[in-house]
Parts: C-alpha cells; structure tokens; sequence
C-alpha cells in the first residue's frame, strides 16, 4: 500500500513538474516573437536548434540498441554504434562547452561573434546527429 501511495505520488509530482515546464515554454516562445535584440533573436536561434538536436537523443539510444541487437557483434554494426556515440558525444561536448550565461557580460559585436560561431557548430553537431542516425536506420531496417 505504501509503495502504491509513493508511485501515485511521485506521478503527480512528475506530471506537475511537466505542467509547470510546458507553461514556460510557452511564456518564452511568446517572448521570442517580440523581441528585436539581434543578440536576442540570434541566441534563441542557436536555442531552437540546440532543442531540435536534443530531440535527436532518443533516436540515438533507441537506434544503438537496435543496432546492437541486430549486428550481435559484427564490424558494421560496431561501426554504427561507434558513430552514434560520437554524434551523441558531440552533443553532449557542445552543451558543456556552450557559455550563454556570459552574453551579458559581452558587447554586441562579441556577442554576435559568438554566437554565429556557437551556431555554426550546433548546426555540425545536429548534421553529424542526423547522418549517423540515418545510416544507423537504414542498418536496421
């Protein structure tokens, strides 16, 4: 009876937590359509295709599993899995790296400056993502 009580409540608080994060999505694409700050505009860019790459992580794992399952050890499917791996790794290294915290801190100029260089290698680490999720499906099927 405890364990029951424990699950239904951890479900609320999940559900809850899932309600309060979706809110403030909402709030910040409201926000995202009415600025005009060019550094603004250009980190939410970089944002949305940080999201849209983080969308890829579930692909990634279901697909190293599924290759897995289906190589059980041979070299094309440790070479898939490989670069899964390193796709996944890339975006994981991008993330650490990426410092959106200091923008303030910057002058326009630099702020721009980095974030067109902070762009231009999510957009490798998302095309790096969707090549090896491709060969890796393309694998399974």
């Amino acid at each position: 009876m405890q364990s029951t009580r424990n699950l239904l409540f951890s479900l609320s608080l999940l559900v809850a937590v899932s309600f309060a994060c979706g809110s403030k999505k909402e709030e910040a694409k409201t926000d995202e359509v009415t600025t005009t700050d060019p550094v603004k505009q250009l980190e939410e860019a970089v944002m949305a295709q940080h999201d849209s790459s983080m969308n890829l992580m579930g692909d990634i794992a279901k697909l190293k599993k599924q290759v897995s399952q289906k190589a059980a050890g041979a070299a094309a499917g440790k070479v898939l899995i490989d670069s899964l791996t390193v796709a996944d790794d890339a975006m994981m290294d991008w993330m650490q790296q990426y410092n959106g915290d200091t923008l303030g801190k910057l002058d326009q100029t630099k702020a721009l400056d980095y974030l067109n260089s902070q762009k231009k290698s999510i957009d490798q680490v998302q095309l790096r993502m969707k090549k090896s999720i491709a060969e890796a499906s393309q694998y399974v099927k």
